[in-house]
Order: structure tokens, then sequence, then C-alpha cells
């Protein structure tokens, strides 16, 4: 299952770059059949996010590690070396850039942006 990651090099600069969750066959809800299931990760909260159509953030920071599902509309995200990125239902965006110059993001198309996002304990 791929996602992507935003992250910041020793400078404190965000650079997108793309992982997968590794996946293995596990019994995770006995007597059903075993299925794909990545490694638990610890998590600290789950908030449910809307960003107001025509929305748009001043270059900041994510105020945790935490990794957003977009449900709804289309989100536009701008790392700090420059490279744009849009996100759209379906999508998996993990913020890691909680130190350095941050990022700049957007509601796009008019639409407000829902999503559901996962923090994670500092250090996450």
């Amino acid at each position: 299952m791929r996602y992507t990651i935003l992250d910041e090099d020793a400078e404190g600069v965000s650079h997108f770059q793309e992982a997968d969750f590794l996946l293995e066959d596990t019994h995770f809800a006995p007597p059903a059949a075993p299925m794909l299931l990545s490694e638990k990760i610890p998590a600290s909260a789950l908030v449910a996010l809307t960003l107001p159509a025509g929305w748009v953030g001043v270059p900041h920071n994510s105020p945790l590690e935490q990794v957003a599902f977009i449900l709804r509309g289309q989100f536009r995200v701008e790392a700090g070396d420059g490279e744009v990125r849009d996100f759209g239902p379906g999508d998996i965006f993990w913020m890691k850039d909680v130190s350095g110059g941050g990022h700049g993001s957007r509601a796009m198309n008019g639409e407000p942006v829902d999503m559901m996002v996962v923090q994670f304990p500092t250090g996450g």
C-alpha cells in the first residue's frame, strides 16, 4: 500500500518521497481468514479535519508527526524545496516536517477538503 511522505533534511527543508507499507499475511480478526496487515504503529490521536473551500495555509510545520487520509476534495501541498503535489480521495499523506521550514498547503477547486488525521506521540 503506497503513501507519500513529507520529510525534512538536516537543513530543515522539506521533501516528498514515496514509500510502501510492508504487509504480511496475518490472523488479525480470528476466526476470519488471514489478511494482509502492516506493523502496528502507536498513535496518540485521531481527528477529523475539514479545510473550508478556498482555505490557504501560510507556510507551517506539521504540529506533530501525522498521517492524513484524504476523503473528499483536492489538497495541494508545496514542500520546502518547491515541489508541489496534489492529494485527493484515497491518498495517504504522512507529514514528518515538524521542526524545519515547513510546507504550504491549500484547498483546491473551490471545494472543501475532508480528511482523517492520525497523530503520533512525539518521536513517532
